[in-house]
């Protein structure tokens, strides 16, 4: 290790660090020196399948020893079909038991993921979403940018994130309740870069896509810096809205 510069052993541990936090507790075990030039890039990239797994992930991540170091996640992959298959017994006298289960579920969701990106939004540089059943996924409302974020991979309208039933500059004066309120419109348009969730995103991957032309204006005005748009099984009408969306100015 002594023969390379340090700055391309840096090089070569941020091209490895790449699986989720396997190699990089690999490296740490070679040596003391690889311990030390490898501990700022062991957990750039994670992948969490849980929010048992994410509330674990976030107790590692309060540790000091994680600030000191500069434990920065830049790539985030989240897996969440099994936490959102939702199961429930059918009431044949008429409580509606799935509804108590998903409020359930969607309180703790709602939890454990704002503060998963309470502590990651101004680290993230790209981050994928994906969930394998049709349980909705409860609306984040939150303040904060993701400021370095400039690649996203979601599933369906990307609700979790962006109303997709109004306008991106109306989100701030929505009353929320599990995802649904009143909307009073504001006097100002939608917002610039400044205001926006995702001021510096590029890329936006929507997979099974079921937007309408109201999402296309709510991520317009969440995402204005976007240059790449992937929505697989949108229809013509929104295909034609995003692409006027995003070449006007």
């Amino acid at each position: 290790m002594v023969f390379l510069p340090t700055k391309l052993w840096q090089h070569i541990f941020s091209f490895s660090c790449t699986d989720g936090g396997y190699t990089g507790a690999s490296l740490s075990l070679a040596s003391k020196a690889f311990r030390a030039h490898s501990a700022a890039y062991r957990l750039q990239t994670v992948r969490l399948s849980s929010l048992d797994s994410i509330e674990k992930f976030l107790y590692c991540k309060s540790f000091p020893f994680s600030h000191s170091v500069g434990l920065h996640v830049r790539h985030l992959t989240l897996s969440l079909g099994r936490d959102c298959n939702l199961t429930w017994t059918y009431d044949p006298f008429g409580v509606n038991t799935y509804s108590l289960v998903y409020d359930a579920w969607s309180t703790r969701f709602f939890d454990v993921m704002c503060r998963l990106f309470d502590v990651l939004h101004d680290e993230l540089e790209t981050m994928v979403i994906l969930k394998q059943t049709d349980t909705p996924l409860p609306h984040l409302d939150f303040s904060f940018q993701f400021s370095r974020l400039r690649s996203l991979t979601l599933v369906h309208n990307g609700s979790l994130f962006v109303r997709a039933d109004v306008p991106g500059y109306l989100r701030s004066c929505i009353s929320y309740d599990r995802g649904y309120g009143d909307v009073c419109a504001l006097d100002d348009g939608p917002g610039c870069e400044e205001d926006s969730t995702f001021p510096v995103l590029e890329s936006l991957h929507v997979i099974d896509c079921t937007w309408d032309e109201a999402s296309v204006s709510a991520w317009a005005a969440s995402a204005p810096s976007l240059t790449e748009l992937y929505l697989p099984g949108a229809t013509e009408e929104v295909v034609w809205a995003a692409q006027d969306a995003w070449s006007n100015p």
